[in-house]
């Protein structure tokens, strides 16, 4: 996920702008330099953005806007706004979608983690009972061996099942 970046003139004139934000409002980069950064944005926006921008140069904003596409669509976007110098500022805007998707997946694979490492410590339960039980029994020196290298191995699986626990706090 990369977020569009743009740089404005004290007066709201777009100086610099890079592909990313060019793509989020599916025009070409040449045809945004030096057009007003309104220009871009949904006309209920304007105001908030215009505020943030002003209010840039006391502290760091961030305010939801949606980007007016070449197409007529609208495109739900956050917009963190920094005071650079002599009056410039810095708007970098993010895809709220595409945000929201990235959270999506990386929730999805949190809890799939949390399940594998769930199922993969119960399947070790047994094996490392087993083990146990084995070496209460007088065994054969290569069976012992072998229950050993078992004990060994369970014992690095449950490491990482641990592992994969912690990454996953909530579970």
């Amino acid at each position: 996920m990369q977020p569009g970046a743009v740089m404005l003139a004290a007066d709201q004139r777009v100086l610099y702008v890079d592909n990313m934000f060019a793509a989020l409002a599916g025009i070409a980069r040449d045809r945004v330099f030096g057009a007003q950064l309104a220009k871009f944005i949904a006309e209920p926006d304007r105001d908030k953005l215009s505020a943030a921008i002003s209010d840039c140069h006391v502290s760091p904003s961030q305010v939801e806007v949606r980007v007016k596409r070449i197409d007529g669509s609208l495109l739900s976007s956050n917009v963190t706004v920094i005071s650079v110098t002599d009056g410039r500022c810095m708007c970098v805007f993010t895809d709220v979608a595409e945000h929201r998707r990235h959270l999506e997946a990386d929730e999805r694979n949190r809890k799939f983690l949390a399940i594998l490492a769930h199922e993969l410590r119960n399947m070790l339960g047994p094996i490392r009972t087993s083990v146990e039980l084995l070496k209460l029994t007088s065994l054969e020196p290569q069976a012992l061996r072998a229950v050993e290298s078992i004990e060994r191995q369970s014992n690095r699986i449950l490491k990482l099942v641990e592992d994969l626990r912690a990454v996953n706090p909530k579970e």
